[in-house]
């Protein structure tokens, strides 16, 4: 049998009520802010007869999410004051107040939630009262960032950033990563995929930015450094939050200038660098330079001492000068001379002398112009160019020839070339000239020629023979062996005396020897200067002929050794003996002014002329 609700319970029915406020319902739900707090206060009213203890349940949250306080109305034992019990007591005709705090967690999942409120009653435990609250949880966006360090130095720090960010919000975040500097100068690698970053709610992740220069040659060479701003942006592509949201760091980044031999360096390849360019240009731009040439060459004399004179135009690469003796197209004696740095020392011009080479500079026809006069610098004189000859002339250089007959003078020139060294760059062949034996032909000057002041007196002789006696002392050599020329000298009334070549400077008195083989000749020269400046000079040719290069003998009668004949040979007689041309192919003596000898074969007839054996041209 159905137990009938007592009259009591019926009266609490109609006589208890309560509210809630704040006011919610489906369509407009109270929006709770993750991480806040909100307090609903439900208001409850005995209007019975008689005295009732109530609840608070809510059954469909976790008990962290919420909180009940009860607040009943002052009593006589504390009369004015609001209490703060486990359970609201009400009187009859008396209302008490109950708050319901909601608190969810910051991590709580977003949406919408329905929680039910019941109050219970002790006076009629089964009577229902039910209320239903309409919450809905926001989402939270909140992240933390932070860029470490604040500062980097390039090149003495590695140029690496740590950017930290964590999700302090309740949900997913998709956000895309962005770096630059503030100057454009520098780009930045990330170790993200497309540079989207996604994170959990509570979720922290380190992210490693690499900046690396653009262009090194950007570098600062020198003065201040660059500095410049690394910012990291951060862009929501979730929708979570507004499209202009935007979460953003900086640090600084000093990038310092080149070291200073970097600088050096650069500023010596640079100068190289003009320095190759300025070479090619002159090298493909220079005018070329003349080959030497010859103006004119002739010989005059009948005797056995030629005097030859020549002109040369262009010396500039001019290496040496070889003249040869022919007879019959063969050349039998040669002399060379280097003028692959000046004019030898051998063929200068000396003083109150017509004999020697002398240079001449270009002439130039310059247009008419008004003279002004010079200032006195007398600083600047050193800097004055001394003008480039362009012309070599040499006049009564001598050639002693060891045969007579008809002959002919040949003079070729070659350049200082190594590659040209071997072939004439030019020749030039004389008429031909009838060297006569024993030729009374009055004797040419000296090659140096001596003006005797009368406080100087010299005394120079050739192995006993006066020098100034013959133009030419010539000894007899047999073939492998050589000669010992004596040459003494003794000066007064001087202060400086010299013998050239080879010793210079001597004592007043005294004697030296020199060796001669066969071919070979050598001048040598006497000087004397008193302290007044007045000097005197005498020379000698002293050549060393060969006992087989003859027949007759080429001496004089003052010669100090008579030559031996060479018997002729015999049409029957097997091979004719050796030529002693190679004598004349021995390495020139750089103190040598008289020309090399170069023996003939000799001949089977009895001509007095032997016929010449060919000798190897330079």
């Amino acid at each position: 049998m159905k137990r009938q609700p007592s009259q009591r319970h019926r009266l609490l029915k109609q006589a208890l009520s309560f509210t809630i406020a704040p006011e919610t319902t489906s369509e407009a739900p109270y929006q709770l802010q993750p991480g806040k707090s909100v307090v609903f206060k439900i208001q409850v009213t005995n209007q019975s007869a008689s005295a009732d203890l109530i609840f608070l349940k809510c059954s469909e949250l976790p008990t962290n999410w919420f909180t009940i306080e009860y607040l009943s109305q002052a009593t006589e034992d504390a009369p004015g004051i609001i209490q703060l019990t486990e359970k609201l007591a009400l009187n009859p005709q008396a209302n008490g107040e109950i708050h319901f705090t909601l608190h969810p967690p910051a991590d709580a999942a977003i949406g919408n939630y329905f929680p039910t409120l019941q109050l219970i009653s002790m006076g009629a435990p089964d009577l229902v009262m039910l209320d239903v609250i309409y919450i809905q949880l926001l989402p939270d966006t909140h992240l933390d960032i932070r860029l470490t360090p604040e500062s980097r130095t390039i090149p003495n720090q590695s140029a690496i950033f740590n950017f930290m960010v964590r999700n302090r919000g309740n949900v997913t975040r998709t956000l895309r990563l962005e770096v630059k500097d503030s100057r454009n100068l520098f780009r930045v690698e990330t170790d993200l995929v497309d540079n989207v970053l996604k994170l959990a709610p509570g979720q922290e992740k380190t992210i490693t930015l690499k900046v690396f220069p653009h262009h090194s040659w950007q570098r600062p060479l020198r003065g201040k450094p660059v500095r410049s701003l690394v910012g990291v942006t951060l862009i929501p592509v979730d929708g979570l939050a507004d499209a202009g949201s935007r979460y953003l760091t900086q640090s600084k980044l000093v990038w310092l200038p080149q070291p200073k031999w970097v600088l050096a360096l650069l500023t010596l390849m640079g100068a190289g660098t003009a320095l190759f360019a300025l070479g090619v240009l002159y090298r493909f731009n220079r005018p070329a330079i003349a080959a030497p040439e010859i103006l004119s060459f002739n010989a005059t004399g009948q005797s056995d001492t030629v005097r030859l004179n020549w002109k040369l135009n262009n010396p500039e690469r001019l290496g040496r000068v070889v003249i040869s003796q022919l007879n019959e197209g063969a050349e039998v004696q040669m002399v060379r001379y280097d003028f692959s740095t000046s004019i030898p020392q051998e063929l200068k011009v000396k003083a109150d002398s017509k004999q020697g080479c002398r240079t001449a500079a270009a002439k130039n026809n310059s247009s008419a112009l008004w003279q002004l006069p010079l200032p006195n610098l007398p600083w600047f004189a050193s800097l004055q160019q001394v003008p480039t000859p362009t012309t070599i002339t040499c006049q009564n250089i001598p050639f002693v020839s060891n045969q007579a007959g008809t002959l002919r003078y040949k003079l070729k020139l070659f350049s200082k070339s190594a590659a040209d060294a071997q072939v004439p760059i030019a020749e030039y062949t004389t008429n031909a000239i009838a060297i006569k034996p024993g030729s009374n032909e009055p004797q040419f000057e000296p090659s140096f020629p001596s003006a005797q002041p009368a406080q100087i007196s010299l005394a120079f002789s050739i192995n006993g023979v006066p020098a100034t006696s013959q133009p030419t002392h010539s000894f007899s050599v047999r073939e492998g062996e050589s000669a010992q020329i004596v040459v003494s000298w003794a000066v007064q009334g001087s202060t400086d005396v010299q013998l050239l070549p080879g010793l210079g400077n001597v004592e007043p008195s005294g004697s030296t020897s020199y060796t001669l083989r066969a071919g070979e000749s050598k001048t040598v020269t006497l000087t004397a200067q008193n302290a007044a400046g007045e000097r005197v000079t005498q020379s000698a040719v002293m050549s060393a002929i060969g006992v087989g290069s003859s027949n007759r003998s080429p001496f004089r009668s003052g010669s100090p050794f008579q030559p031996q004949r060479v018997p002729k040979a015999s049409p029957n007689s097997g091979d004719p003996a050796p030529p002693e041309s190679e004598n004349t192919q021995s390495s020139p003596d750089p103190n040598n002014t008289a020309p090399e000898q170069s023996s003939p074969n000799p001949s089977t007839s009895d001509a007095p002329t032997p016929d010449a054996s060919p000798t190897a041209s330079p």
